[in-house]
């Protein structure tokens, strides 16, 4: 996503910001991370129309183009034809003057009207009366570029006067219903640069957009030709079939990595051409102070002087505690050396004092560091980078809290003494870092409550607790409750709990129907009016599906692959009110009635009823990888299916890229990475690439079903050519629909 950070707080310094992203691109193209041949230079001037016929808004305005001349009624409409050598001929539709037409129509053929040589004649349809009620001529090729044309006309037989003719090529209307709209937005970055933008659409909907880069300047020229270029093919197919009417449908496209400010001049100007607003981000902050207690709010964390964001993603989840006096700190993860952000952050020099720029940095932070897999002539094994950071939050409550840090780029490291008041020591440098708090996201933290019925209280182990589904407003029970075992599996470690549902089916109307899914509303969430939860959900994991008594799927008119053991993570609320907010879908129901397919529903668990498994005793085993065993790796979730396998059983919230690992470690055991279980990614509407690992033999169903934005999934090396073309089945299969193989 765009980051317009600077833009936003109106306070950085724009030209060194420029000129570490400039160096930034020439240091990357010395050392082959961007090509610097084989470019596709757009071309400066664009054909503003096609072959086609089209009605052009036109204006008579003085000679001196100062207002609209008195005369102005003699145009009433102008159509352009435009033959496929990009010929036009232009034919005005003509309207009187105080009910006189004008006669004796020319046009020059400069973009002057002080040499009459330069007159042409124009050609004349007349009416029954000898009045000329319309004239046709050929438009010179270098209108397009003036805006316009001078003309000549006498009304009432009397002198000739002269005027222009203005065209507003930015609303533009064909014969086959379609519009263009043009306009231009300027990008300063790297010498400066203008971006030309026609949107053309029917029926409200985008169909197509045209870019053109004008007006380079600057040493960084080719540079900028080559990332609009980038930024054009990446784009080129993302704004199809967008409403004109809906910016936050224009908003909504993703900017190409690595041509960002050409990706964000591109989607400006298509905002301006279309008339529309862009939306201004509003952060509300509290107009109270915050009880004791925790919290997690959504955070953004950049660089001042190149816009690196030092949590990867444009958002990222930060902790918020706040004392019993009221004081707060955050806490943070910082990400260091990912393809996306390939920087360091090697010291954290502080915050400002009561967040005010002007007053010293405080060194009180608490800052962890730990070792990094990188290491390079400057970075050695021995460094460290700073992966976690807890800072005050001093002074009023503020959307931007000021700090700094020192950063290292590799592509930097060439990089050594003062450059434009920016010291650099072989790619080193210190900056200052921005947080962005986005105040509406915060959430208290529940599992910070004290509560008789915590996990806290429970020790590691496996138990049994007992519980029913039950309507919004759990004054009765839901219809699914007899499709459930009431006595459920409820495993605990860590003060984190996880629970294990069984489903049967069950008697809807005469006919058997099941659970089709099962999601759970994430810690947070809220009720509205009738009772219902509202929230973030997700999906829980399936186990086991439902089967035949010959081992065969079950499968009807309705379905198939119905869940039999579903288990998901216990939400903290439920260990201090019993409630787990839940949303499942009943195929049948759909079927009988649309949109009762999906109902909320309660699971309500009798905290009493608590006990110790008598079958499955608290796991003391921590040095083997038992089959069933979950382990999180970089956010992604594994399991253990067999000796030493695992299969990638769900994928991080929202992650844009994922490389499958080809091995991952449970307990110590070194385990290989052999499967992509069944809706590992489901509906991730972010999900861009994806590299298979090299031991993955077996992607499950609906794995990538939803996940629009995958275009690309690449096999690293050593898997072989029968491997990959039954995984490709496979991935296809698993909802991979137009993906690029590689």
């Amino acid at each position: 996503m765009s980051r317009l950070f600077f833009r936003e707080t109106g306070r950085h310094n724009c030209g060194r910001a420029r000129l570490i992203l400039s160096l930034f691109m020439v240091f990357a193209m010395i050392i082959g991370l961007v090509p610097a041949s084989d470019m596709t230079v757009l071309a400066e001037e664009r054909e503003v129309l096609k072959a086609g016929t089209y009605d052009i808004p036109v204006k008579l305005l003085k000679e001196d183009k100062s207002s609209v001349s008195m005369a102005s009624a003699a145009v009433q409409s102008a159509t352009f034809v435009v033959a496929e050598d990009g010929t036009t001929e232009v034919t005005l539709g003509l309207g009187t003057v105080n009910g006189v037409y004008a006669s004796q129509w020319k046009y020059y053929t400069e973009d002057s009207c002080e040499d009459k040589s330069k007159l042409a004649d124009t050609t004349p349809v007349k009416d029954a009366d000898g009045n000329e009620i319309s004239v046709t001529f050929t438009l010179p090729k270098e209108a397009y570029s003036w805006g316009g044309v001078f003309l000549q006309m006498s009304i009432g037989g009397g002198w000739a006067h002269n005027a222009y003719l203005s065209f507003d090529l930015s609303n533009v209307k064909s014969d086959d219903g379609t519009v263009q709209s043009s306009s231009v937005s300027h990008v300063k970055q790297f010498g400066e640069y203008d971006i030309d933008v026609t949107v053309t659409a029917k029926d409200e909907k985008i169909l197509k957009i045209d870019v053109t880069g004008k007006n380079f300047s600057g040493q960084y020229v080719d540079n900028n030709k080559m990332y609009l270029n980038k930024a054009v093919e990446g784009l080129k197919d993302a704004y199809i079939g967008k409403s004109v009417k809906d910016v936050k449908e224009i908003e909504a496209v993703d900017s190409v990595s690595g041509a960002t400010y050409s990706s964000n001049g591109i989607k400006d100007a298509i905002i301006k051409a279309l008339g529309l607003e862009a939306t201004k981000e509003v952060i509300n902050v509290p107009s109270e102070k915050l009880k004791e207690g925790t919290y997690t709010v959504d955070i953004s964390y950049t660089t001042d002087l190149a816009s690196h964001s030092l949590v990867e993603n444009e958002k990222n989840t930060a902790v918020i505690n706040v004392d019993a006096n009221g004081n707060m700190s955050l806490t943070t993860d910082i990400i260091n050396g990912t393809t996306k952000e390939p920087l360091y952050v090697t010291q954290f020099n502080g915050y400002y004092t009561d967040n005010d720029k002007t007053k010293e940095l405080k060194k009180d932070a608490v800052v962890e560091k730990s070792a990094v897999d990188y290491e390079d002539d400057v970075f050695t094994a021995e460094d460290k980078a700073v992966t976690k950071v807890t800072l005050p939050l001093e002074g009023d409550y503020a959307v931007i809290y000021n700090t700094n840090a020192e950063i290292y780029v590799p592509v930097m490291k060439n990089l050594t003494g003062e450059i434009s008041g920016v010291k650099f020591d072989r790619g080193k440098f210190s900056t200052d870092c921005f947080i962005k708090v986005y105040w509406d996201s915060l959430k208290k933290d529940s599992s910070s409550s004290s509560s008789s019925g915590s996990t806290l209280n429970l020790k590691d182990g496996t138990y049994t607790v007992n519980g029913s589904l039950y309507k919004p407003g759990m004054t009765s029970t839901s219809m699914s409750d007899t499709a459930i075992d009431h006595t459920m599996k409820l495993i605990v470690s860590g003060g984190k709990a996880r629970l294990t549902m069984n489903f049967k089916g069950m008697d809807i109307s005469g006919i058997t129907g099941y659970i089709g899914s099962l999601s759970y509303y994430d810690t947070g969430y809220k009720m509205d009016v009738n009772g219902n939860p509202t929230g973030s959900l997700v999906s829980a994991d399936v186990e086991s599906v439902q089967k035949n008594s010959d081992g065969t799927i079950v499968s009807d008119d309705y379905g198939t692959n119905y869940p039999s053991v579903l288990s998901f993570d216990v939400i903290p609320e439920a260990f201090n009110d019993g409630i787990v907010p839940l949303q499942i879908t009943i195929p049948v129901m759909e079927a009988i009635a649309p949109a009762a397919g999906a109902q909320n529903v309660y699971l309500k668990l009798d905290l009493n009823s608590i006990k110790l498994s008598e079958t499955e005793k608290p796991s003391t085993n921590t040095n083997k990888a038992e089959i069933g065993t979950k382990v999180v790796n970089s956010g992604n979730t594994y399991k253990v299916i067999s000796k030493e396998r695992v299969t990638l059983l769900r994928g991080k919230k929202n992650i844009k890229s994922i490389t499958i690992p080809a091995t991952v470690k449970v307990n110590g055991v070194k385990c290989k990475v052999t499967a992509v279980a069944a809706n590992a990614f489901k509906n991730n509407k972010k999900l861009t690439s994806v590299t298979i690992g090299k031991y993955v033999t077996k992607v499950g169903n609906n794995a990538f079903k939803g996940c629009k934005k995958l275009k690309n999934i690449k096999f690293v090396n050593g898997v072989s050519a029968k491997t990959k073309k039954a995984l490709k089945k496979q991935i296809i299969k698993a909802g991979a629909k137009g993906v690029k193989f590689k």
